[in-house]
C-alpha cells in the first residue's frame, strides 16, 4: 500500500499546532498545545525550543521509520516535552512488571503521574494509551506491506526489535485499544488530519473493533 501524501518539516509543526491545540473547538486561536506524555498545555511559541516541545514519533525512527510519507505521517506524530521525549527514546510501548524494582513511576520527572517505564518499555498516560495503540496499528497497516525504494515494512509483534523494524507490545496495544476507546478529541483529530492535511483516516479510530479482526488471532507469545 503506497501512501501518496507527504507533509514537509514546517508543515508538520504547523499542523500539530492545530491538531493538538489545547482548545480543540477553536484550534486556530488557541495559544497552547497539549503534550502527549505530560498532558500539560504549553505555548505554541515553544515549538522546537529546548525548554519547550518537539515532535514525538510514536513509532520511533529506529524501528524502521525512515524516509518517505511514513516519516511525516501526522497520525504518528504528537507534541511532546523535549526532556520527556528524550527519556522515552526508542522504547516500545508496554507496562512494567508490577513487582519490578526497575519500574519508574512516573516514567520521567516531567511526565504525567500515571506514566511508567523500565529499561525497555514505556507506558503513556492512561487517557492516551488507546489513542497511541490505534496510531501504531494504523502505521502497521499503512506501511506494513511492500514499501517502495527499500523502505522497511513496519510490523507489530510481542517480540519487538529495532533491527527487524518490529514494534510492540502487540498484546498490550490490543488491551489498551479495548480499555481506552476513541474519545471525542481523538475522533476530531482524525477528522482534521483527513480534511485539512493528508486526506486519509485512521480506520481504527472509526472502527476500533478492526484491531481484533486483524490481530486478535495472535496469542500473547506472538
Amino acid at each position: 500500500m503506497v501512501i501518496l501524501f507527504l507533509c514537509f518539516h514546517k508543515q508538520v509543526w504547523e499542523a500539530l499546532k492545530i491538531l493538538d491545540a489545547a482548545d480543540i473547538d477553536h484550534p486556530e486561536i488557541s495559544s497552547d498545545v497539549i503534550e502527549v506524555y505530560t498532558q500539560r498545555a504549553v505555548s505554541k511559541q515553544l515549538a522546537g525550543k529546548s525548554e519547550g516541545w518537539n515532535r514525538e514519533h510514536l513509532w520511533p525512527r529506529s524501528y524502521g521509520l525512515q524516509k518517505g510519507p511514513a516519516h511525516t505521517d501526522l497520525h504518528n506524530i504528537r507534541p511532546a516535552d523535549v526532556n520527556v521525549n528524550s527519556a522515552r527514546g526508542n522504547k516500545y510501548y508496554g507496562e512494567c512488571t508490577p513487582t519490578s524494582a526497575r519500574c519508574l513511576r512516573p516514567a520521567a520527572r516531567e511526565a504525567a503521574s500515571d506514566t511508567e517505564a523500565d529499561n525497555e518499555k514505556w507506558a503513556p498516560p492512561i487517557q492516551e494509551r488507546g489513542d497511541i495503540a490505534r496510531s501504531l496499528m494504523y502505521m502497521a497497516v499503512c506501511y506494513g506491506f511492500s514499501e517502495p525504494d527499500g523502505i522497511p515494512d513496519l510490523q507489530l509483534s510481542n517480540t519487538p526489535s529495532s533491527r527487524r523494524h518490529v514494534m510492540g507490545l502487540l498484546s498490550t496495544l490490543l488491551i489498551w485499544n479495548e480499555l481506552d476507546p476513541p474519545s471525542t478529541s481523538e475522533k476530531l483529530r482524525n477528522e482534521r488530519v483527513c480534511n485539512r492535511y493528508q486526506h486519509n483516516r485512521n480506520p481504527f479510530v472509526d472502527h476500533p473493533e478492526y484491531a481484533n479482526l486483524i490481530w486478535g488471532r495472535f496469542s500473547p507469545s506472538y
